[in-house]
C-alpha cells in the first residue's frame, strides 16, 4: 500500500471537521426533536383523558342532582298523589333534561308500569337512602344500551329522611358514547370507558359496547391482548398514567384517568403515534438532505482546497527527492500563488539552482587543493552564498587560508615537533587520565539531569490536566449562574400567580356570602307558603349550609396562599443570594484559572530549559569521551612524531602554496 499524500490528508482532516460535527449536531437535533414531540403527544393525550374524566364525572354528577331533587318532589312524597300525577311530572322531568324516560318503584317494588323491581340493585341502594348509577346494560324492555341513574324518594320530601320509593331516569343510549366521539385529538383517535371489572361502557363505536369486550380476560387465552390488558388492570385499579405501546401491529399512545364519584369506572383516549408526528418526520428527512448537502459542498471545498495546496506541494516534494538522489539539473516546478506554497517553491528554486552553483564552486576549490594547488580562489561572488551558506564560503577560504599558512609553518615546525614530542607524550597520558574522570562525573551529572527533565515533564503534565480541570470548573459555574438566574425568575412567577389566585379566592368568598343571603330570602319565602313551601325549605337551608361552608374553605385557602406568599418571598430572597454568592465563585474560578494557566506556562519553559540544559550535557560529554580517547591516542601517536617529522616536510614541499 503506497503511503498518502498530502492532498489525501487533507481532504480527509477537512471531511471530518466538517462531517463530523454535522453529523452528531444532525442526530441530535433529530433525536431531540423526535423525543420532544413524543412527550408533547403523550402530555396531550394525559391531559385530554383527565379533562374528559372529569367532564364524565360532572355530566354524570348533573343527571345524579336530577334524580336527587326529583326525590324530594310533592308528587312523589305525597302519600295521596295519583300515578297519572306522578308520571306526568316524571315525563316533564325527562323531556326537560332530554332524558329518554323516568319511573317511580314504590315501598313494596312495583313501579308506575306495573313491573317488580325488588330485584334490581339500583332499587335496593335507593331504598337504603342511596343514589345510584349504574354500569351500561341492555335493557330488557327496549333492547336499548341502558343507564339507570336512581335516587331515593324522601318521606315528607325532608332529605335524609326515611326512603319511601325509588325514582329514576334513563338518559339517551348514546350521551356517554356521544361524549367519546366528542374527543377527537387525531383522526385516528379512539376513547372509551371501562366499569371496575375491565368491561367496555361506552365507546365511540356503540357495537363495541354491545359487544361486551373485554380485553383482560381475552389476555389469558390470547398472550396478543397482554400489553393492553396490563393498561386496562391498572384503569380498573383507579390509576392514571400515559403509556406507548403496541396495538394492531402500530404503536399507539394511550391516555387513561379514573372517573370521580363513579362505579370504578376508568376513561382511556388513545390514538396512534404515527398521526402526531408526521411533521417530525418530515423535519428529520429535511436535516438528512441538509447534511448530505453540507457533505457534498465540504467533499468539493476539501477537493478544492487540497488541489490548490497539495499539488503545489507534491510538486516540490518530488523536485526535493530528485535532488536528494543526485539530480541538480531537472527544471523546478513554477507556481502563481501568492501564499505559502509559492514561497515554497521559491525556496526549492534555491535549493536546486544557488545550491547546484555552491556545490559546483565548492568542489572545483577542492578538488585543486586535493591536487595540491592551494592557490585557487571561489568564482562565485560572495553575495552568491546566501545566510547559512555563507559560514560555508568563509570556511573553505578559511580552510585554503590556514592550510597554507600551516603548510608553511609545518616546514619551520617539523624540526620542533621532533625535540617536543617527548613532552607532548608526558602531557598527553595526564590529559587523558584528567578527561576519564571528568567523563565520569559528567556522566553522573547528566543522569540527575535526566531524573530533572522526567519530574518537571510530569509537573507540565499535572498542570496542564489542572489548567482543564479549572476550565471545565468555570464552565459548570457558568452553567449554575444561568439556572440560579432561571430559578430566580420562576419564584418570581409563582409568587405572582399566587396573588392572582388570592384574588380568586376573594371572588369566591363573595359569591359565597351573596349565595348565603339569597338562601336566607329563599327561607324566609318558603316559610311564608306554610306546608307547600317546607321542600324549599329544605332545599334553601342546604344551599345556605354549602354558602358558608364555601366561604369557611375559601377563608381557609385563602390563608394557605397568603403562607405560600410569604414561603415564596423567603425563596426568592434565598434563591438571590445564592445567585450572588455563585457569581462571586465565578469571579474567583475565573482567577484560579489565570493563576493555573500561568504556573502551566512557566512550567513548559522549565521543561524546555531543562532539555536545552540535557542536551548541552550530553553534547559536553561526548566531547569529554572525545577528548580522553584523543589524549590516549595522542600518547602513543607522540613517540611516532618524532620519526616522521622529517617525512611531513619532505611531503609538504610538493604542496604550490600561495605567497
Amino acid at each position: 500500500m503506497g503511503s498518502r499524500t498530502i492532498k489525501d490528508h487533507i481532504i480527509k482532516s477537512t471531511l471530518l471537521i466538517v462531517m463530523l460535527p454535522l453529523l452528531v449536531l444532525g442526530f441530535y437535533a433529530i433525536s431531540s426533536n423526535y423525543q420532544s414531540a413524543q412527550k408533547y403527544v403523550q402530555a396531550d393525550i394525559y391531559d385530554t383523558a383527565t379533562v374528559a374524566a372529569e367532564s364524565i364525572k360532572w355530566q354524570m354528577k348533573s343527571t345524579q342532582n336530577v334524580a336527587i331533587e326529583t326525590g324530594g318532589h310533592a308528587p312523589f312524597t305525597d302519600p295521596n298523589s295519583t300515578d297519572e300525577a306522578k308520571q306526568a311530572a316524571l315525563d316533564s322531568i325527562a323531556m326537560g333534561y332530554g332524558f329518554e324516560r323516568g319511573n317511580f318503584i314504590n315501598a313494596d317494588g312495583i313501579g308506575l308500569d306495573g313491573s317488580d323491581y325488588n330485584d334490581r340493585e339500583y332499587y335496593r341502594q335507593a331504598m337504603k337512602g342511596n343514589t345510584f348509577i349504574s354500569d351500561p346494560l341492555v335493557s330488557k324492555i327496549t333492547g336499548k344500551i341502558t343507564v339507570i341513574i336512581a335516587a331515593p324518594v324522601w318521606e315528607n320530601g325532608i332529605f335524609g329522611s326515611k326512603s319511601i320509593g325509588c325514582v329514576y331516569f334513563v338518559p339517551n343510549e348514546e350521551f356517554m358514547n356521544d361524549a367519546m366521539r366528542s374527543l377527537e385529538i387525531s383522526e385516528n383517535t379512539e376513547a372509551y370507558i371501562l366499569n371496575k371489572d375491565g368491561l367496555r361502557i361506552a365507546d365511540r363505536d356503540s357495537d363495541a359496547v354491545k359487544q361486551e369486550l373485554n380485553y383482560i380476560t381475552m389476555a389469558s387465552s390470547d398472550s396478543g391482548y397482554k400489553e393492553i390488558a396490563e393498561i386496562h388492570t391498572k384503569m380498573t385499579k383507579g390509576e392514571q398514567g400515559v403509556t406507548l405501546t403496541n396495538l394492531d401491529g402500530q404503536r399507539t399512545i394511550i391516555g387513561y384517568a379514573p372517573i370521580a364519584d363513579s362505579n370504578g369506572w376508568s376513561l382511556a383516549v388513545s390514538a396512534p403515534q404515527s398521526d402526531f408526528l408526521g411533521e417530525t418526520y418530515r423535519a428529520m428527512i429535511i436535516i438528512l438532505v441538509l447534511i448530505l448537502i453540507a457533505g457534498g459542498i465540504s467533499v468539493i471545498s476539501a477537493s478544492f482546497l487540497a488541489n490548490h495546496i497539495g499539488v503545489p506541494i507534491a510538486q516540490c516534494t518530488e523536485r526535493i527527492k530528485k535532488f536528494a538522489d543526485g539530480d541538480l539539473k531537472s527544471p523546478v516546478p513554477k507556481v502563481s500563488t501568492k501564499d505559502e506554497t509559492k514561497i515554497l517553491a521559491d525556496a526549492t528554486e534555491f535549493l536546486v539552482t544557488d545550491i547546484n552553483n555552491i556545490i559546483s564552486d565548492i568542489g572545483r576549490m577542492m578538488s585543486e587543493m586535493a591536487r595540491g594547488n592551494f592557490a585557487v580562489t571561489p568564482k562565485c561572488p560572495e553575495e552568491s552564498y546566501k545566510g547559512d551558506f555563507h559560514v560555508l564560503f568563509d570556511a573553505v577560504n578559511e580552510i585554503n587560508r590556514r592550510l597554507n599558512s600551516a603548510l608553511s609553518q609545518i616546514n619551520v615546525s617539523a624540526d620542533q615537533v621532533s625535540s617536543g614530542s617527548d613532552q607532548v607524550s608526558g602531557g598527553a597520558q595526564s590529559l587523558s587520565q584528567g578527561a576519564t574522570e571528568q567523563a565520569s562525573s559528567v556522566q553522573e551529572l547528566a543522569a540527575a539531569i535526566h531524573t530533572i527533565e522526567a519530574r518537571v515533564n510530569e509537573t507540565t503534565k499535572d498542570c496542564e490536566n489542572g489548567r482543564n480541570l479549572v476550565v471545565e470548573t468555570a464552565d459548570y459555574i457558568e452553567k449554575a449562574t444561568r439556572q440560579m438566574n432561571a430559578l430566580t425568575a420562576a419564584m418570581q412567577d409563582i409568587s405572582g400567580a399566587a396573588g392572582e389566585i388570592g384574588k380568586i379566592i376573594k371572588t369566591i368568598e363573595d359569591i359565597a356570602f351573596q349565595t348565603n343571603i339569597l338562601a336566607l330570602n329563599a327561607a324566609v319565602e318558603a316559610a311564608r307558603a306554610g306546608e307547600a313551601g317546607k321542600g324549599f325549605a329544605v332545599v334553601a337551608d342546604e344551599v345556605r349550609n354549602l354558602a358558608s361552608k364555601s366561604a369557611d374553605a375559601s377563608h381557609d385557602t385563602a390563608k394557605y396562599i397568603e403562607r405560600t406568599i410569604k414561603a415564596v418571598e423567603r425563596g426568592t430572597a434565598i434563591t438571590a443570594e445564592t445567585s450572588v454568592a455563585v457569581a462571586q465563585v465565578e469571579e474567583r474560578s475565573g482567577n484560579v484559572k489565570q493563576i493555573v494557566e500561568n504556573i502551566a506556562a512557566a512550567s513548559e519553559e522549565q521543561a524546555d530549559m531543562v532539555k536545552q540544559i540535557t542536551g548541552g550535557i550530553e553534547q559536553i560529554s561526548s566531547t569529554v569521551q572525545t577528548t580522553s580517547a584523543t589524549a590516549e591516542e595522542s600518547a602513543a601517536a607522540s613517540e611516532e612524531l618524532s620519526g616522521q617529522a622529517q617525512s611531513l616536510k619532505n611531503l609538504v614541499g610538493t604542496f604550490k602554496l600561495r605567497r
